[in-house]
């Protein structure tokens, strides 16, 4: 079966169809792909992965800290007290529109803000679509898929949609 792979959310400057035949050489080889497996290949300047890594240790190391932080910073929870069954997230991140900088903030601050809470919601929105077209793939999942739907559809609409 002749398989197109293409890039997602993010591109990383290399063919992806050279990438996703690599990694489905290293899943015939070793029955499933890891992170660590791919990163040991990748480690080889030949590699056609070799280019997508950062193996600059003090870089990588930075970078690796950058990422605790902002897992971190999102797994941390919060209780509000008019919501007292409900564990929000403390902070989310947000992005301005104009300048596309980004950063994290509380959920009681961007509730306050119509601007961050409007990306808010639109990224919700991005990420329930995401959601919609994964389970689509599975036929079994057509109740699941009519449910988010209807989830939805009873998402307020924001000034930036109204544009779109």
């Amino acid at each position: 079966m002749k398989k197109t792979y293409s890039w997602g959310d993010y591109s990383y400057g290399k063919d992806p169809q050279k990438v996703g035949e690599f990694i489905g050489l290293l899943e015939k080889r070793h029955g499933q792909v890891t992170a660590t497996k791919l990163v040991n290949y990748a480690a080889d300047p030949k590699c056609i992965l070799h280019e997508m890594f950062e193996w600059d240790d003090s870089e990588a190391g930075c970078k690796f800290r950058e990422s605790q932080a902002r897992q971190i910073i999102g797994s941390l929870r919060v209780t509000i007290k008019e919501l007292p069954t409900q564990k929000l997230r403390a902070y989310v991140h947000v992005r301005e529109i104009e300048t596309e900088n980004g950063g994290y903030k509380s959920i009681s601050m961007v509730m306050k803000n119509p601007g961050d809470w409007e990306y808010v919601q639109n990224k919700a929105r991005q990420e329930l679509n995401s959601l919609i077209k994964k389970c689509e793939q599975y036929e079994q999942l057509g109740q699941v898929v009519k449910q988010l739907e209807l989830a939805l559809d009873k998402f307020p609409e924001t000034e930036q949609r109204k544009t779109a």
